[in-house]
C-alpha cells in the first residue's frame, strides 16, 4: 500500500475520511451527469488521471488538458473554454496544488458569473511528485511534496463561488446535483487521499 499524505491507517476504513473519498467513485458519478457538449478541463496530477479512466468521452464533448505535466492549467483554461463557449456546461478537474497555482483566475470567472463547475481533489500533497519520491526512495522522508491546503469551500466563496465539500461516498451525488446545477461559478472539495486516489 502506498504511504498516504497526511495520514496513514490500515483495515477496511483507511478509505473513509480523512483517509480519504475514492476520487474514482466522484468522476464516476460525474461523468453520468456530463451534458452532451460538455467541456471538461484537466489540471495535471492524479485527479487528470482518474478522468480519463473513469469517464467515456463522446463527441461534441471536449477535453482540455495539458499533454506535458503543466500544473495551474485548469482554472484559466476553464475561465476561457466559459467564455468562449458560453452556454456550454463547463467542468474544471483538479488537484489541491494544481487548483492554488492559479486560484485568483476564479475572480474572473466571478465577475463575468462565468459558469465554471470547478472540483477539487484535496489530498494534501503534490501527489504525482510524492509517488515519484517513493517509487525511488522508498518510505524515507519525502522532500517538498506535503501541502498545508486551505479550506476550499471558503477559498471559492471568498472569490464569489457556491462552495461545498464531499466528505464520505454517500455526499457525492448531492454535492455533484448541487455544482452542476449552480446559477454560477461554482466548486465543490474533495476530501481524498493519495491512497484513495490510486484505487
Amino acid at each position: 500500500m502506498v504511504k498516504s499524505c497526511g495520514a496513514t491507517q490500515s483495515g477496511a476504513d483507511r478509505f473513509s475520511y480523512p483517509y480519504g473519498v475514492l476520487f474514482g467513485n466522484v468522476i464516476s458519478q460525474l461523468g453520468a451527469r456530463l451534458t452532451p457538449d460538455a467541456i471538461v478541463v484537466l489540471d495535471a496530477g492524479m485527479a487528470a488521471a482518474l478522468t480519463y479512466k473513469h469517464i467515456a468521452w463522446h463527441p461534441p464533448q471536449r477535453l482540455l488538458a495539458p499533454i506535458t505535466g503543466s500544473m495551474g492549467f485548469g482554472v484559466p483554461a476553464a475561465v476561457a473554454a466559459a467564455m468562449r463557449f458560453p452556454g456550454r456546461q463547463v467542468v474544471l478537474i483538479a488537484g489541491d496544488g494544481g487548483f492554488l497555482m492559479n486560484t485568483a483566475e476564479l475572480a474572473l470567472a466571478a465577475e463575468r458569473s462565468l459558469p465554471i463547475r470547478c472540483i477539487v481533489a484535496n489530498n494534501r500533497c503534490y501527489g504525482v511528485i510524492r509517488l515519484h519520491q517513493q517509487r525511488e526512495y522508498g518510505d524515507r522522508n519525502h522532500v517538498g511534496t506535503m501541502l498545508s491546503t486551505p479550506d476550499f469551500v471558503k477559498l471559492g466563496e471568498a472569490f464569489g463561488c457556491q462552495g461545498s465539500r464531499i466528505d464520505s461516498e454517500d455526499g457525492i451525488g448531492d454535492a455533484l446535483s448541487a455544482l452542476l446545477g449552480a446559477p454560477g461559478p461554482a466548486l465543490v472539495e474533495v476530501n481524498t487521499s493519495l491512497s484513495a486516489q490510486l484505487q
